[in-house]
């Protein structure tokens, strides 16, 4: 027979004086503490086995992210210690977020929380972002469905700026955006500064982004070639490149002419100043180029004239002779010489001809003639006698036969 066990800190469920070899009770602990068995039974020898004992037990409260526990309705603080058979309540503790599992949790005697830790998730989403003209949201890593709270920025595209009170947007309990659309507005640039000797292309007060201007200078006046004549508004009053500046247009002497110069001569020329080229005695310009105007920059109208030389062309034949040298063209200034066929004299004037810059030959064309000899012929430094039809003409070194006609 086995008497009624003591058991600290707890009791039997079924309470009797005397109990008999194998009787088996159960083990009900106080508030905090758990039995080492659920049931305990009599042997023979007056024992309990296994010995009835109920031992404290306590949990630790656990962490939820984003959240706490409750227990008996009030807030409870991580790593608080509850005993055996304590119940809690997953709560989050931002709007929006729900605990799943949501179920109580309670302290077992093996010290730990009956079921899996809970975690805070969005019970509020927004599925999409809303549109914006001329610009976009910004969800950063985001996709949808946005969780509670979470918020995107919006953007504007490249030439517009951003208008509105509100940069954040965020989802918000209905499962739609707080504040309002803001508005991507146009860039505009005011008019830049009219430029020295020129004007642009189109005169307004205000441009949109992306509009050009391209520079137009006054007549005479010309943009540098390095310099880019179009300016672009790419930012709220900012303007592409710099102020642009119209420069005079000068022109320089042009390089020397082979055979010839130009009539008016100076070491800088103004804007359509006009030049004339001249050859050299006894050429002419063979490309037509009779004049040269200042056009652009440092840059002359036309071609560059070129001086070729006057030429003559064959004379015709001498009568009774030849000309040497004997070429079909001869150049400005060529000089030819006569030579008659024997018998026969240059009679009178030169016996060369030049010729000449017009070209024509000069002095005036002389023919060869017979020579014609009278019955005496006075020899200077010398005889004659007539022999038949030939008269004998003796010099003090040589004698020549003349023929008589």
């Amino acid at each position: 027979m086995c008497s009624s066990p003591a058991i600290t800190d707890g009791q039997v469920s079924n309470p009797s004086i005397v109990y008999k070899p194998r009787d088996v009770v159960t083990i009900t602990c106080n508030s905090g503490y758990a039995p080492s068995s659920l049931t305990t039974t009599c042997q023979s020898d007056r024992s309990w086995v296994p010995q009835p004992l109920c031992r404290y037990v306590s949990c630790q409260v656990p962490t939820l992210h984003n959240g706490f526990y409750k227990i008996n309705g009030a807030q409870t603080n991580t790593s608080t210690t509850l005993p055996y058979g304590a119940i809690i309540q997953p709560q989050c503790s931002q709007p929006g977020y729900t605990p799943s599992p949501s179920s109580a949790r309670i302290c077992q005697e093996d010290r730990h929380w009956c079921r899996s830790d809970p975690s805070c998730i969005p019970s509020i989403t927004c599925n999409s972002v809303p549109s914006l003209r001329n610009g976009y949201y910004d969800d950063g890593s985001n996709n949808a469905p946005y969780v509670y709270n979470g918020g995107i920025s919006p953007k504007c595209n490249d030439g517009y700026n951003l208008n509105g009170s509100s940069l954040t947007r965020r989802c918000i309990s209905n499962s739609t955006w707080s504040g309002e659309d803001p508005k991507c507005l146009i860039m505009t640039c005011s008019a830049p500064s009219m430029p020295i000797n020129g004007r642009y292309n189109d005169s307004k007060s205000t441009y949109d982004y992306g509009d050009i201007l391209v520079l137009i200078c006054d007549n005479g006046y010309y943009v540098s070639s390095n310099a880019d004549m179009k300016r672009t508004c790419v930012e709220k009053d900012t303007w592409s490149g710099s102020d642009l500046i119209c420069q005079r247009i000068i022109c320089f002497q042009p390089s020397t002419m082979s055979n010839g110069r130009y009539i008016k001569s100076q070491s800088i020329y103004d804007f359509e100043s006009v030049i004339q080229p001249l050859c050299n005695q006894g050429y002419f310009i063979s490309n037509n180029v009779t004049q040269r105007v200042c056009e652009h920059y440092n840059t002359w109208s036309g071609d560059e004239p070129y001086c070729s030389i006057e030429t003559c062309n064959r004379p015709a034949s001498t009568l009774n002779g030849w000309n040497t040298p004997n070429q079909t063209i001869y150049d400005y200034n060529t000089t030819i010489v006569i030579t008659c066929n024997d018998g026969y004299e240059v009679k009178e004037g030169p016996v060369r001809r030049t010729c000449f810059e017009n070209g024509t030959w000069g002095p005036v064309s002389f023919d060869c003639v017979k020579i014609i000899c009278n019955d005496t012929v006075n020899v200077r430094h010398g005889i004659s006698r007539k022999v038949g039809r030939l008269f004998i003409i003796r010099h003090s070194s040589t004698c020549k036969k003349v023929l008589l006609r």
